[in-house]
């Protein structure tokens, strides 16, 4: 678990937010011009924004560790600039989204990953099983396009990533912490990224899942945290 309350507007304390709108947006914006696009709508709630902060923040984490970033599916505006097109809800093909592509060089071929928003991912065990993590980290060419008679009569495309392009994801939670939190995202782990709950953690240098909260933890979890390593 993460407590992501990072940069100016900071307000910590039991069940605040870790940061004000003003300086989401600023982050969120400062980021996306350095990739030399704009956010295409810059009034959302908080909730939605700290995703993207935590989406922008997974991108980071790539590119220090070497891989190069570059934005997909940035849409030209009139003006001259560039929109990036954030995926903050599961509905819609991710086609009609933009999203970063990570890649280095790792010998013989490149690592090439896709690190996206809302993608429906498929269990581990059973891909009829689909959940929507706020932000995955997918192999290149993972998400597959189908249709089922179970997902809107058949009448509407369905887009998932199958389980074997998962890498990792991480849910982003505008809220403070609490125990039944943690217990929710603890089984979505274990339904998507079982291997990370094991004893031995896959190498490489990939993100682990992760829960973004932007509350401070209060006492009980403070003391969940304290648990024996079993828990952990």
């Amino acid at each position: 678990m993460t407590d992501a309350r990072l940069g100016p507007g900071s307000t910590v304390g039991p069940g605040r937010p870790y940061r004000d709108r003003d300086s989401l947006v600023a982050e969120i914006q400062g980021f996306l011009r350095t990739h030399g696009a704009r956010i295409a709508d810059d009034n959302r709630r908080i909730s939605v924004y700290f995703e993207i902060l935590v989406f922008h923040h997974c991108v980071q984490y790539y590119a220090a560790r070497g891989f190069t970033v570059v934005p997909r599916g940035v849409a030209p505006r009139g003006d001259g600039e560039r929109t990036f097109r954030h995926k903050c809800g599961p509905e819609g093909s991710p086609d009609n989204f933009s999203y970063f592509r990570a890649s280095r060089a790792t010998g013989a071929a490149d690592e090439v990953l896709e690190v996206r928003q809302n993608v429906r991912t498929a269990a581990t065990y059973d891909d009829t099983v689909l959940y929507t993590p706020d932000v995955v980290v997918l192999r290149e060419g993972s998400i597959r396009t189908v249709t089922r008679l179970d997902y809107r009569r058949g009448e509407r495309a369905l887009h998932f990533a199958g389980n074997g392009g998962l890498v990792t994801f991480v849910e982003a939670k505008h809220m403070a912490p609490f125990p039944e939190l943690i217990a929710t995202f603890v089984g979505l782990a274990y339904e998507l990224c079982p291997e990370y709950l094991r004893t031995q953690v896959p190498s490489g240098d990939h993100l682990a899942p992760a829960l973004a909260v932007s509350g401070a933890p209060n006492a009980p979890m403070e003391a969940l945290g304290a648990c024996p390593s079993i828990r952990r």
